[in-house]
């Protein structure tokens, strides 16, 4: 009978007593693997466990550690943190915040009142201004800067009730330029008054689309209708424009003759702008810088508006005001870039707010208006010898009136520092 080698003895002992080990942590970690994929909520239940304390654990494993307690006692639970994961504690529920009230919320800090309720015309209601939280130093930074506004209202002449908001307008608000529609009725009213204001800035409404012509050219009948009125929409017009050079002097002319009209009269143009934005078209462009040159005239409304009057801390617009401001400011800089030097302002207000404009909106310039000299568009007037069928800015024409005139718009441009000017100015 063989002696087995001791050494080689005990190597089998450490042998087979690493194989039972092997084994035994192999069918371990299969039946946690198990577990795991079977309980969901292991993980929670090991955290609920990890709390768990009974009169025992208290009794005993404190009083191994020391004499000393906590003041309160630690949390009770189930002994079985299984079960425990079966009933989960009652909480109270909590609706989820919908977009819509974050965006309320934010509006509520820049207080410019977005969801501002508003009445039928669309204007914000009497007194729904607060206290502002803008940013101290961004309002800083827009006081320390030269800023300059130009505040035009545009159908000067249209009719009486339209001469008459322009005149307390000036008087009384912040109006500071207004242009004259040579061709319309009550253009001559305008021309009094506008003499008895030697501070007002008067330009010309270059006007292609209402009304009757004041060119005696023959070419002019291209533009009118069987009842001697103009008789195409802005699009049509500039359409035609590019289409036929009949057509592009007949515009040349009609446009000379209201801008010599406004000259004839004892009154000296300080810029030009145009009904319903013709101007903005690049193929009318092209004219009236011609024709700015011609009279000597130093300014030509550039309608730019900036996208970010779209969106928060602005007032709220309608959709068609944003597709309109989107098209003219994308003719404006096709625009800049054929000729920018009768181009004065660095932006322009008014067009995606046009029958929306209150004293809400006066707060925003005032407030968040960034640009460095700025044109602000309104339509002051009395209901008074308006027709609705060739304006659909009716009641809207008072509000913005008010807001002109209003204390509270005053003191907005007082508090941020605006120098308020026109084009003559400039």
């Amino acid at each position: 009978m063989s002696i087995e080698n001791p050494t080689l003895a005990h190597f089998r002992h450490f042998s087979s007593l690493f194989t039972n080990f092997s084994s035994t942590f192999v069918v371990s970690a299969l039946q946690i693997a198990h577990f795991m994929q079977n309980k969901p909520n292991f993980q929670k239940a090991q955290m609920n466990a990890s709390r768990v304390s009974t009169r025992d654990y208290e009794n005993v494993t404190l009083g191994e550690r020391g004499k000393n307690k906590p003041n309160s006692k630690p949390i009770q639970t189930q002994s079985n943190p299984i079960k425990a994961n079966k009933m989960p504690k009652q909480t109270q529920y909590k609706p989820k915040q919908t977009q819509f009230q974050r965006q309320k919320m934010f509006s509520d800090v820049l207080n410019i009142n977005r969801f501002t309720p508003r009445n039928e015309q669309g204007n914000s209601l009497a007194d729904p201004l607060k206290p502002d939280c803008f940013c101290y130093l961004c309002r800083l930074n827009l006081i320390m800067m030269d800023r300059r506004i130009i505040i035009n209202a545009d159908d000067f002449g249209l009719c009486d009730g339209v001469n008459e908001a322009v005149a307390q307008a000036h008087s009384d608000g912040i109006l500071t330029s207004a242009t004259i529609m040579a061709n319309m009725p009550a253009a001559g009213k305008a021309v009094e008054i506008a003499k008895q204001l030697p501070t007002l800035g008067v330009g010309v409404h270059l006007n292609l689309t209402e009304g009757p012509p004041l060119s005696k050219d023959d070419s002019i009948k291209s533009l009118l209708g069987s009842d001697g009125q103009f008789a195409y929409s802005p699009f049509i017009l500039s359409f035609l424009s590019v289409a036929g050079h009949k057509i592009r002097e007949a515009i040349r002319a009609e446009l000379a003759a209201q801008i010599q009209w406004v000259i004839d009269n004892g009154l000296k143009p300080t810029h030009l702008d145009s009904h319903k934005h013709i101007h903005a078209f690049p193929s009318l462009f092209s004219i009236v810088c011609q024709l700015a040159r011609r009279f000597g005239i130093g300014a030509i409304r550039w309608p730019s508006e900036p996208k970010e009057l779209l969106r928060i801390p602005w007032p709220l617009t309608g959709i068609d005001g944003r597709r309109r401001a989107q098209k003219i400011r994308i003719m404006a800089r096709i625009n800049r870039m054929q000729n920018q030097d009768f181009l004065k302002n660095d932006a322009f207000l008014g067009i995606a707010h046009t029958g929306k404009i209150d004293v809400n909106f006066f707060k925003a310039v005032a407030l968040y208006n960034s640009a460095a000299t700025v044109e602000v568009m309104t339509h002051p007037g009395f209901a008074d010898g308006l027709h609705p069928d060739k304006t659909r800015l009716l009641h809207q024409r008072k509000v913005e009136l008010d807001a002109l005139c209003s204390g509270k718009t005053k003191q907005y441009f007082k508090d941020a520092g605006i120098k308020l000017v026109h084009y003559g100015k400039l």
